[in-house]
């Protein structure tokens, strides 16, 4: 039994919540044979104490529809470490996925069943909110603040195996394999890359969590060590009272008791709250007007020393606030932080606290990087998550392009690639000076060089295709700007197979390299933009006298020259038409190219045809992707014991797939896939895609 704030004090049958000062309105019973139900007591009875310290909303975005269930996203395009994977979600205004019993299981696998991803793959490992970081062995999920009590371990696990010097496991994946692991937890290295899913918190999730809230708020926490232990009764008669709602933001400030950075977020979400994040003067001023009202210093307090959601823990330097997954762009740094000191050879400064020292010691409300294991005070606060935009981080409209920079995480060039495809975009193209201008307004506008002193970004220009032949693959229009840095492009040789055959643009802005243009190799990971291209579908009419064009089905077929182009020249091709390498998503598009092939007569007059299509693994063995629309390969079209990735040479595999058709060929040679080797010369099919 525990108290809660409803009662009637004020007169007979009329109750109120104290807590809100607003009236219950909640039938009674709540729920039948009193199981968590309402009960009116003597007031001087003593019972347990509950406390009520926050609750918000956590829906980001009306518009579901892109969603598994109108709530899940499925991160399989691309690996991403555990930190950088919470940083994404929340970027999104979703949270990194939390599983705590078997409905909410059930609904990750239709997820991923539904999005073919174990079509081609026979096991999945895949970053959940799970965690141990505040102390080995209590398992929190990071997006609801909640212990791990669904018992879903596979056998031996969580085992915190050693990695080597100071790597153990403490994040957890949701494991499959084919025949042998059906969808268990397993804990692992936090700094290793995997996919991840991301979601949204329901009404009816919030409703609940409201419940229990209010009736176990205090238990969700679930620090059990004696120094945590929470003494209620002086948390409700005001020894835990920094929480107030202020400027429209709802605050906690805990300074009664000290938690490591880990435990202080879990804690801020078990109450349905987020770690402060600070990322503007006036969000400042209010965080410093709010601590100076709550009393702090008045309580022979001279120093404050708070932990705030900002961190550097999925890539040195790279610092950003967790609770809304953007860059720290807030120049508030104390003089000479951060400076990542070295507290023991496994112990770094890598989480931020807000400090202030009022005997005037150089910290002034001042950010400082501290390990993250110490333990701080620390501040919780609401957030209006429904003004986030369901849009990646450092968005900017600018000179009729937008651009999309994406700072927080690096991927390689084709990956990189891939990505900017599947959020309906382009890899960065800059083809003259208002272009390069309008590329670095909106890295200025990120607030990038507020913190970072280098830059190293992919651009979609490449020679892939033909040594020295530089084009830009999001138009396919060769390169003629002149922005080479000076003993660029070099083609630098890294190993026997590995040379430079993609662009990045650099920015040393502390040195004499200013905004040029270098090649690297294109497995290299880097920083990259993506922007919108306003071309229309109507280039389909520029279809030269060689080709022949589908009109109203919007594909088109092409030989150039006769034997062909390589992969690279095809996509290349396609893009400088306004079109696309073609994509065969499903039985439906199988099925018009079919009847496009037939009325054009080619297979009439050939009895078998091998043509370039989009898809491709060049991102990462085995993870087919359709570079035209940036989706993963879900159709099941392959033909027998293909894909099979056949070495060419110690160097090359097949990495990119055709159409094949063969009229003798049978079932298995009818319009079915196969990779090959993406240099060699084939016919390739061309189409436009909806704006």
């Amino acid at each position: 039994m525990a108290w809660m704030s409803a009662n009637d004090l004020g007169e007979e049958d009329e109750f109120h919540w104290v807590a809100t000062v607003t009236k219950s309105t909640t039938a009674r019973p709540f729920f039948p044979n009193y199981y968590y139900t309402f009960n009116d007591r003597f007031c001087g009875r003593e019972c347990n104490v509950t406390c009520i310290i926050g609750l918000i909303s956590t829906h980001q975005d009306d518009d579901t529809s892109e969603l598994c269930l109108g709530k899940y996203y499925f991160g399989n395009t691309f690996k991403i470490n555990w930190y950088k994977a919470m940083n994404y979600c929340r970027s999104r205004g979703m949270f990194l996925v939390s599983i705590n019993n078997h409905a909410q299981l059930n609904d990750v696998i239709r997820c991923i069943q539904k999005s073919g991803h174990m079509n081609l793959n026979n096991d999945l490992d895949m970053w959940t909110s799970g965690n141990d970081l505040g102390e080995e062995g209590q398992f929190f999920f990071s997006s609801t603040g909640e212990r791990l009590t669904f018992n879903r371990w596979d056998k031996g696990e969580p085992n915190n195996a050693w990695h080597g010097m100071c790597v153990y496991e403490n994040c957890v994946t949701l494991h499959f394999k084919l025949h042998s692991v059906n969808y268990t937890f397993g804990d692992r290295p936090c700094g290793k890359e995997k996919f991840f899913m991301c979601e949204t918190f329901t009404m009816e999730t919030k409703r609940l969590a409201n419940l229990m809230a209010i009736l176990v708020s205090l238990l969700a926490v679930g620090f059990t060590s004696p120094q945590h232990a929470i003494n209620t009764n002086e948390l409700c008669r005001g020894k835990y009272y920094f929480f107030n709602t202020f400027k429209e933001k709802s605050y906690y400030l805990g300074t009664t008791f000290k938690l490591n950075w880990h435990k202080a977020a879990a804690f801020c979400r078990s109450q349905r709250l987020f770690l402060v994040s600070i990322n503007s003067q006036s969000q400042l001023d209010e965080v410093i007007e709010y601590v100076n009202k709550s009393g702090f210093f008045n309580a022979n307090e001279s120093n404050l020393q708070l932990w705030t959601s900002g961190n550097d823990l999925g890539e040195q330097n790279q610092f950003l606030w967790t609770s809304t997954g953007e860059r720290i762009t807030f120049n508030q740094w104390t003089q000479g932080e951060p400076n990542h000191g070295r507290v023991n050879d496994c112990t770094v400064e890598r989480c931020v606290v807000l400090q202030h020292y009022q005997n005037g010691l150089g910290a002034t409300y001042s950010f400082d990087d501290r390990p993250c294991e110490r333990e701080y005070f620390f501040m919780c606060e609401s957030l209006d998550v429904q003004a986030q935009q369901h849009v990646e981080i450092d968005f900017a409209a600018s000179r009729h392009k937008e651009y999309l920079f994406i700072s927080t995480f690096n991927l390689s060039w084709h990956k990189a690639f891939e990505y900017c495809r599947g959020q309906g975009m382009f890899l960065v193209s800059i083809q003259n000076r208002e272009e390069l201008e309008a590329v670095k307004d909106a890295i200025n506008m990120s607030g990038f060089w507020k913190k970072n002193h280098y830059l190293h970004m992919w651009t979609s220009l490449n020679d892939i295709g033909e040594e020295g032949q530089y084009y830009w693959a999001s138009t396919g229009t060769r390169n003629q700007l002149d922005l080479w840095r000076d003993t660029d492009p070099n083609n630098s040789q890294h190993d026997s197979c590995t040379d430079e055959d993609c662009v990045a643009l650099v920015h040393f802005r502390d040195l004499t390299v200013t905004y040029g243009l270098d090649d690297r190799a294109c497995s290299s990971e880097f920083m990259f933009m993506c922007e919108t291209n306003d071309e229309t579908t109507d280039t389909v009419s520029a279809a030269p006298a060689n080709g022949t064009s589908a009109g109203g089905l919007g594909h088109d077929i092409r030989s150039l020259p006769a034997e062909g182009l390589n992969w690279y020249k095809a996509v290349e091709y396609c893009r400088s038409r306004g079109m696309f390498l073609l994509s065969v998503r499903n039985a439906e598009e199988r099925e018009a190219v079919i009847e496009y092939l037939d009325s054009t007569g080619y297979t009439k007059t050939h009895k078998g045809l091998m043509a370039w299509i989009s898809a491709n693994d060049l991102g990462e063995e085995g993870e087919f992707h359709w570079a035209s629309t940036g989706e993963r390969v879900n159709y099941q079209n392959w033909s027998e014991t293909e894909p099979n990735d056949y070495k060419i040479d110690d160097c090359n595999g097949e990495d990119c797939a055709i159409l094949e058709y063969w009229s003798e060929g049978g079932a298995n040679y009818n319009y079915t896939f196969n990779d090959r080797f993406c240099g060699r010369e084939y016919l390739f099919i061309c189409e436009t895609l909806p704006a």
